[in-house]
C-alpha cells in the first residue's frame, strides 16, 4: 500500500514537470512564432519597396531608351541633311519625361528616398 502510494506520487511529480515542460515548449514557441512574424513583415515590406523601386527603374529606363532613340534619330537626320546647328537637332528633347525619378539610398537599408531629377 505504501509503495502504490510512493509511486503515485512519482507518477504525479512526473506528471507535475512534464506539464512545466510543455508550458515552457509553448512560451518558447510563442516567442519564436512572434519572431518569425516580424521577420516575415520586414522581408514583406522589403519586398515592398524594392518592387516600387524596380517599378520606376523600369519607368526610368523606357524614358532613358526612348530619348537615346530620339537622339540617334535626330544624329540621322543631321547626318542625312546636311544641318550646321544644334538648333536642328532637337537639343529640347533633351528634357527627361515627368515620370523619370531617381533613387537616393538613406542609412536604413531597403528604404529609399524618390526624388524627381531636376
Amino acid at each position: 500500500m505504501l509503495s502504490n502510494r510512493e509511486s503515485a506520487r512519482r507518477s504525479r511529480q512526473r506528471k507535475q514537470q512534464y506539464l512545466e515542460e510543455l508550458r515552457e515548449q509553448v512560451l518558447e514557441l510563442r516567442a519564436e512564432h512572434s519572431q518569425m512574424l516580424s521577420k516575415v513583415s520586414a522581408v514583406s515590406q522589403q519586398f515592398a519597396q524594392l518592387t516600387q523601386e524596380n517599378q520606376f527603374l523600369r519607368i526610368h529606363a523606357m524614358d532613358l531608351s526612348q530619348q537615346l532613340q530620339r537622339l540617334n534619330q535626330n544624329i540621322t537626320i543631321q547626318q542625312t541633311g546636311g544641318f550646321n546647328s544644334l538648333d536642328h537637332i532637337g537639343v529640347g528633347q533633351l528634357d527627361m519625361p515627368v515620370t523619370s525619378m531617381i533613387f537616393v539610398h538613406s542609412s536604413q537599408p531597403a528604404k529609399h528616398n524618390i526624388l524627381p531629377l531636376p
